[in-house]
């Protein structure tokens, strides 16, 4: 049976109960009844999450502060018990991966004397799981029965917007969580008064909070005076710390939440905000409601921030404008962490913005205009994104693209079309891309769509929030759950283009090889000036580069190389590589020096087994046995910390030997080996590329023969050239986290650099590889 008739069912059961105890009656004689139930203690649950949770759960007790004062303005006595706004309200680290947010459950229900309340509101936020039974929720709503055996327990969504709410059939919940005597769903201030005056301990009963929606502008204020605001702004600290999370904090100080509005005027398939849905509108507070209402806030609790939770904040231009207008005004900061829709800005908004906002967010979802428009709904032109971005990059506010894939229907070529706009705003706007899956969610217009297809689904469980950015709630054709996943991930590897983790430092260009296909031959015999290497070092590293790599050239040859390696490591480099010919460690004492000198790691080249075959690359007489005793005294003398291993070109000369070359290196007790393809640098030209299918096949039996004994990693070559084997093509993408410092020219990213010279075919875009392949290098220069 699917989803929407099983709540049907639920929607026809729910109102015999309320018939059963009078519920119009009851509202007519609310005076009296509120005599009998007139002490009211609402509650903000204390929550325990994923660390990977989505959305903002240390805000969901503006829901709990809404209901408060909506009893209050019906003349209820109302208390409040605030998880976030006691002493020790924090959030702490839990086996498992998970985060308990808040205060420990039996002192927030202690903090209040049990007989002094006819009814208890639980509010009970998405992040508690009200969908399912979840155990922590479960024992909370245990322990309240506990405490309170004479009150009235109600359970309330106390929801107003945010795209991720999931819906749930009322039985169920009362199934899950029997202590409950009632349960208000979505909005509660209309609905929650008239239900306290009506419902009776043990017959649940449920009512639709959609049914009668409230005029924004007639609601009293938040009731943020019955809890303690100092200790919320303690605990709000304590959380950004734990969790490592601050896009929807402000960053100046004190910040309360506010809803300058409910629903959404648009309907996206995915989004699921309650009150969008139904019989709801969207409805906003006025600019004068609000502005009042800032100012009281800022002289009562001292804030210098607002998180405003709207689902769209700039749904009306003029509105928000003028909201920005008032901001400025009272000196507050704010944030939009459910993010703006990008074709509502203009260019002066977003410079307002930018004088407001640590940052900002839009959402592009796809470049594909069919999964965007149709899929989706999301009726969005691309090019609204891209002005925005432009202009936050030049107003310098940080901006957030959000994504998704995975879409029902979604095929592999959109889906790289939306990784690769994504990685175009990281490295031409600076956005940060903020990549998820799709996920049909309960009460979605796209969950229907999916379940209408007879798709396979995962479940939303205690960890749904996996199903947005590690595992697809999506498993089908064209795109299966494990290929949506690993593109997911190679899309995580290409952005570190944009996060420079080594910097290699060329120090030389002078060589006593003369490699046939040397990357840097033809370049001038020169020396990097030790001055210019130790300001690239001091420069990088203040950047945030971890990673050391001195090349060449051959780095052996230059004067101040054990100097730099030196400086290197004081300057606090965790890794420092050396790429040698190793001829100068067939010195037996020069290697011990330079192997105990500070270095990590070691990459010694060899291009053959025998001396013919190297030299035949290498073009220089006894450079065979000086490597192989570089090699030998390698293996025989680094201490256990360096990751020592052997790097080969395979041209079309040494490809038929490749197998003889990876036995000799493990003969050698080399563990680690990288084969390169050439490229069109320097010398490299088209007759020394190897054939590549020949190539692969013997290089994937070289592996398979030598599994366990040496790792092989392939350099150089597009995935589908490995087939069967693609993912060890993927050292590729690492390019993009490495800056290219040359002897005399200005330092590049070393992805980007290599891609100048690599295209895609038409075949490529299908590829699910797409995103961490630049395509086949292309040989312009001659053959000769």
């Amino acid at each position: 049976m699917r989803e929407a008739q099983y709540r049907l069912a639920a929607v026809i059961m729910i109102p015999a109960a309320f018939l059963a105890h009078d519920y119009k009656a009851g509202t007519e004689k609310s005076v009296k009844r509120s005599q009998d139930r007139e002490k009211v203690l609402v509650v903000n649950p204390p929550l325990e999450i994923p660390g990977a949770f989505i959305d903002y759960p240390e805000y969901v007790n503006l829901g709990a502060v809404c209901a408060a004062a909506a009893l209050r303005a019906q003349g209820f006595d109302v208390k409040a018990a605030d998880a976030f706004a006691l002493p020790d309200s924090g959030a702490r680290w839990l086996p498992g991966g998970h985060i308990h947010l808040g205060c420990d459950s039996r002192a927030l229900l202690g903090s209040h004397a049990p007989g002094d309340f006819d009814a208890v509101v639980l509010c009970l936020s998405v992040f508690h799981r009200p969908f399912l039974r979840h155990e922590f929720t479960a024992d909370f709503i245990r322990l309240a029965r506990e405490a309170f055996p004479d009150a009235l327990i109600v359970a309330a969504d106390a929801c107003f917007g945010g795209m991720h709410f999931v819906d749930y059939a009322s039985e169920t919940f009362f199934g899950n969580y029997p202590q409950c005597d009632a349960l208000v769903r979505y909005e509660c201030e209309a609905e929650l008064p008239k239900l306290l005056r009506t419902a009776e301990r043990g017959v649940p009963v449920a009512v639709d909070g959609r049914g009668e929606h409230v005029i924004l502008d007639e609601l009293l204020h938040p009731a943020w005076d019955l809890i303690d605001a100092n200790h919320y702004f303690k605990f709000l600290e304590r959380f950004y710390a734990a969790a490592g999370r601050s896009e929807s904090r402000t960053n100046n100080g004190p910040c309360l939440p506010v809803a300058a509005s409910r629903g959404c005027p648009f309907r996206c398939a995915f989004c699921a905000p309650p009150v969008s849905r139904g019989i709801s509108p969207y409805r906003s507070h006025s600019v004068e409601y609000l502005s009042k209402y800032l100012r009281a806030l800022k002289t009562a609790y001292g804030i210098r921030g607002v998180a405003f939770l709207d689902g769209i904040a700039n749904a009306h231009t003029a509105r928000f404008a003028a909201l920005l207008d008032d901001l400025a005004k009272l000196g507050l900061e704010a944030a939009f962490p459910n993010g703006l829709r990008a074709d509502l800005l203009q260019k002066e908004t977003v410079e307002k913005l930018a004088a407001l906002c640590s940052s900002v967010a839009v959402s592009a979802e796809s470049a594909s205009e069919r999964v965007r428009n149709e899929l989706l709904g999301k009726n969005l032109d691309l090019s609204a994104v891209e002005r925005v971005a432009s202009w936050c990059a030049g107003a310098g506010l940080p901006l957030q693209i959000h994504y998704m894939i995975g879409a029902p229907g979604e095929t592999v070529e959109e889906v790289n079309m939306t990784l690769e706009h994504a990685a175009r705003m990281a490295r031409e706007q600076g956005a940060a891309p903020l990549l998820q899956f799709c996920a049909p969610v309960p009460g979605t217009p796209l969950r229907e769509q999916c379940l209408d297809q007879g798709l396979a689904l995962r479940e939303f469980n205690e960890d749904y929030f996996s199903l947005f950015h590690e595992t697809p709630a999506i498993d089908a054709p064209p795109l299966p759950e494990s290929e949506l996943r690993s593109m997911f991930a190679r899309f995580k590897m290409r952005l570190r283009e944009n996060e420079p983790e080594k910097v290699i430092v060329n120090l030389t260009y002078r060589c006593g090889n003369k490699c046939a296909m040397c990357a840097v031959g033809g370049r001038p015999a020169m020396d990097m000036p030790k001055k210019r290497a130790l300001e690239l070092l001091r420069d990088f590293r203040m950047r945030g580069v971890r990673l050391a790599d001195f090349d060449g050239g051959e780095p052996t040859l230059h004067p101040d190389l054990f100097a730099l390696i030196s400086a290197a490591r004081r300057m606090g480099y965790e890794r420092v590589n050396i790429t040698t010919n190793g001829r100068k460690m067939a010195d037996r004492g020069y290697a011990s020096r330079l192997l105990l000198s500070g270095i990590t790691d070691l990459l010694i080249s060899l291009y053959g087994a025998d001396e013919r075959t190297h030299e035949n690359v290498t073009r220089a007489q006894g450079s065979f046995e000086q490597t192989v005793q570089g090699i030998r005294h390698a293996v025989e003398l680094k201490p256990e910390r360096i990751e020592f291993g052997v790097n080969t070109v395979v041209t079309a000369d040494n490809y038929n030997l490749i197998e003889e070359l990876l036995d000799f290196v493990a003969e050698l007790g080399v563990q680690n080996a990288a084969v390169q393809y050439p490229t069109p640098f320097g010398r490299g030209s088209r007759k020394h590329v190897p054939p590549y299918e020949e190539t692969a096949e013997l290089v994937n039996r070289a592996m398979r023969k030598l599994a366990g004994r040496v790792r092989v990693s392939v350099i150089n070559l597009p995935p589908c050239r490995m087939p069967g084997a693609e993912d060890l093509a993927l050292a590729d993408a690492g390019k993009y986290s490495r800056v290219m410092a040359f002897v005399n020219e200005p330092p590049e990213n070393l992805g980007v650099y290599l891609a100048r010279k690599r295209s895609h075919s038409e075949k490529c875009a299908s590829c699910p590889y797409r995103i961490v392949c630049e395509g086949e290098y292309v040989f312009d220069n001659p053959d000769d």
